[in-house]
């Protein structure tokens, strides 16, 4: 484990790394206690966030104001069967990118290592951070991707570390307004994942929005390896 007493802190590499340092790492995690994540070295000239430690954030509590102030986008309609819906739900997700559809949990350290590298193309630093959980690294570095909407980070990590331990989820990525996700335990059907949807919307209403229905969204989460998103 790391030698900091407790306090998070933030090791920077000097130049881009490749996939193999990736998978090392992230399978290593549970020895160090030094959580890998892809960054772009844009913002991360401190070591850690002066902030630190976090709020003591609920997540349920910080979802449940953040819905009251998203607004819905588009139209939606009641999943029954549609067509539409069942083929974005097969569609494979081997894209270029870092994902893949999923018929089973997956090793978490492993589908992050692989998400991981599909990111270098737009994070190609690495930086590892000591702290309790994935879902504390952007609080921990006081990355300010959603700063336009005025939120502590620390309201952030609440909501992805109850995604870390309902979904497998881990942060892997963080560069520009962009935070992505690696997914070991994603949803397996459109109706469980019709919940994760409202969810994912109050925590990012730019980025899901795009979505035009709820229940096109849902059918996008079933089995992905990979959650990208995105503040204007």
């Amino acid at each position: 484990m790391p030698d900091t007493d407790g306090a998070p802190a933030l090791w920077l590499s000097d130049e881009a790394v490749d996939g193999r340092v990736l998978d090392e790492l992230h399978a290593d995690v549970g020895r160090t206690g030094l959580w890998p994540v892809a960054l772009n070295r844009e913002g991360f000239t401190q070591p850690v966030s002066p902030n630190w430690p976090p709020a003591p954030f609920d997540a349920d509590a910080v979802l449940a104001g953040w819905s009251t102030r998203c607004a819905r986008r588009g139209t939606d309609h009641e999943y029954d069967g549609c067509e539409t819906c069942e083929a974005v739900a097969q569609i494979p997700r081997s894209l270029p990118g870092g994902s893949f559809a999923a018929d089973r949990d997956q090793d978490p350290g492993r589908t992050a290592a692989f998400v991981a590298r599909g990111q270098l193309a737009y994070a190609p630093y690495l930086g590892l951070v000591a702290c309790a959980r994935s879902a504390d690294i952007p609080t921990a570095l006081g990355w300010d991707g959603p700063a336009n909407r005025h939120d502590h980070i620390g309201q952030y990590s609440a909501v992805l570390g109850k995604w870390e331990e309902s979904y497998g989820a881990r942060v892997v990525a963080l560069f520009g307004a962009s935070l992505v996700c690696s997914v070991a335990r994603p949803p397996r059907s459109i109706d469980q994942a019709l919940g994760l949807v409202a969810e994912q919307r109050a925590f990012n209403p730019e980025f899901a929005g795009q979505c035009e229905s709820v229940t096109l969204h849902a059918a996008s989460l079933v089995g992905t390896s990979l959650w990208n998103f995105w503040w204007d």
